[in-house]
């Protein structure tokens, strides 16, 4: 999208197609982000981490030892929030009942229609929570909400 909100102004800036299906690898790729060195670092199957080449069109399973065996990744959103303190653990998530009222609230969402109700789904993730309260605006949100949708329903 080269001008926010406006969909007319969406391009297609990348397509991948090698190593997709290929190998038993069909699933679920999300990209996380794209690195200074045009690498995108992606999550494979929502559990493993990969990268990809795009100048050789190659995928790289990345290994992260002394991470537990299920992990969920999501894209970092600067925060006033200590991911050090976030990383032992302290009590700094968002309440469902919190982030419920925020949806309530936003413009283009009501109460029933499957947006809401998405968006009712994503914030069942303590993750989703945290990203969606990070959000600087109601537009950034309920952009949020309908890319989410995109890329889990299509």
């Amino acid at each position: 999208m080269k001008d926010y909100g406006i969909k007319e102004s969406w391009s297609k800036e990348l397509v991948i197609e090698s190593g997709i299906g290929k190998s038993g690898n069909w699933g679920s790729y999300e990209p996380i982000m794209m690195l200074k060195s045009g690498e995108i670092l992606m999550l494979f199957n929502k559990d493993v981490l990969m990268l990809y080449n795009p100048k050789l069109g190659s995928f790289k399973k990345l290994n992260i030892y002394g991470i537990k065996l299920e992990f969920y990744g999501i894209a970092h959103i600067p925060s006033f929030v200590s991911l050090k303190d976030v990383a032992k653990g302290e009590s700094l998530m968002v309440s469902k009942e919190d982030c419920l009222e925020k949806l309530k609230m936003l413009p283009e969402v009501t109460q029933g229609d499957p947006l809401y109700l998405f968006g009712m789904e994503l914030i069942k993730n303590p993750f989703k929570r945290e990203v969606f309260v990070e959000l600087p605006n109601d537009e950034f949100q309920v952009a949020w909400i309908k890319m989410e949708k995109i890329m889990t329903y299509g």
